[in-house]
């Protein structure tokens, strides 16, 4: 106690509880993110080892078209054609292209099409996970609005106006 008073102790930084929480939300909310990332590793270390080739075509593996085909081979589609419309306009590849990266799923083993299912089922519920985060990240920040907007006005800090985290109102435009 004398080393205290005499301060030639320093102190270490606790935060308070609320802090603590947002820091235990916040890290479980990176670590579904970065499980997110593993598990898209994953599913496309699946579809090569299952000879289909969607990755090689499609700029995200994640997106809308993608996910639909994904779904639909899981589901038990066979035919490249059928996959390959299901395609959005905007895709680069074109249905002939696809048809070809498609191509092995005319013979896939129904064991790859299983794995491939519990492989979108997981992400489906992780990306679910990383919702409730958001909200819940925004539902702790919601009595610090005033502070949280003037930080996105600090140059460099944009990313927090466009965090998904945030109560609503922190991404006006106007602030």
């Amino acid at each position: 106690m004398k080393r205290l008073v005499a301060q030639e102790l320093v102190l270490s930084f606790v935060p308070d509880p609320e802090q603590r929480l947002w820091r235990t939300v916040t890290r479980r909310k990176l670590q579904l993110t970065r499980l997110r990332g593993r598990m898209q590793n994953q599913l496309e270390a699946l579809l090569e080892e299952a000879h289909i080739k969607l990755s090689s075509l499609v700029s995200d593996l994640l997106g809308v078209s993608a996910r639909r085909m994904m779904q639909a081979l899981a589901d038990g589609e066979t035919d490249p054609a059928a996959l390959a419309a299901m395609a959005n306009k905007g895709l680069r590849a074109t249905a002939a292209q696809l048809c070809d990266a498609l191509g092995a799923c005319s013979e896939l083993n129904p064991v790859y099409r299983r794995l491939l299912k519990m492989a979108l089922e997981e992400l489906a519920f992780l990306e679910q996970q990383i919702g409730q985060l958001d909200q819940e990240v925004a539902n702790l920040l919601r009595p610090h609005e005033d502070a949280v907007k003037r930080l996105a006005e600090v140059p460099g800090l944009e990313w927090i106006r466009r965090s998904r985290s945030l109560p609503k109102s922190v991404h006006s435009r106007h602030l």
